[in-house]
């Protein structure tokens, strides 16, 4: 990869990881842009979106939208991208590089996850994404500076509470930071590019 002008990052994935991704995408019967993707995993429990949340985007988004999802992510996020698809097939977690999910990320209309890797990924190959702030906020200068993003936040005493993101909340355990935003949040965020 290398750094445009604008100081942004561009990833190239290698011929091997677009052929992989080409193929999960294949097996999946999904074609060029007419897919999201969802990034419901993250090492940090606070950055984590709630699996029931993402489940019910992805039923969204397919029934209102007639938009496929798959899901990306490390082998560590198997369990809970599993829990988010409605069929084995589209759940790409564990099966892909970061390069092949960059691949995958070139063809996709959408992208939602946390702000993890795959949100910085989005970035580099210019995926339309939302990107939900649980514990961090944009304000700390992770977030992409492009049109392609929209986020979603809520207003709490308690955040932002860690600049990386942790894994317990100091307001009692509660997570009210990830669990208030809901799939009409991120739906509204998103309109545009629906």
């Amino acid at each position: 990869g290398h750094f445009e002008d604008n100081g942004l990052p561009v990833l190239l994935p290698a011929d091997e990881d677009i052929e992989r991704a080409e193929n999960l995408l294949s097996n999946a019967g999904l074609t060029d842009n007419e897919f999201a993707v969802l990034a419901p995993g993250s090492v940090w429990k606070s950055k984590r979106w709630p699996v029931a949340s993402f489940r019910e985007l992805r039923r969204q988004l397919e029934d209102n939208f007639a938009l496929p999802v798959v899901t990306i992510g490390g082998g560590m996020d198997r369990d809970i991208c599993s829990q988010v698809v409605s069929r084995p097939e589209r759940d790409f977690s564990g099966r892909l590089s970061p390069l092949g999910s960059a691949a995958v990320l070139k063809n996709a209309r959408l992208l939602v996850s946390g702000d993890t890797a795959p949100a910085h990924i989005g970035t580099a190959m210019g995926t339309r994404q939302i990107i939900i702030f649980g514990s961090t906020t944009p304000r700390f200068g992770f977030a992409p500076p492009v049109a392609e993003a929209g986020f979603v936040q809520t207003r709490l005493w308690c955040r932002p509470c860690s600049d990386h993101g942790r894994n317990f909340c100091p307001n009692f355990g509660r997570y009210t930071c990830l669990t208030n935003i809901t799939p009409e949040h991120v739906i509204e965020a998103a309109r545009d590019w629906l």
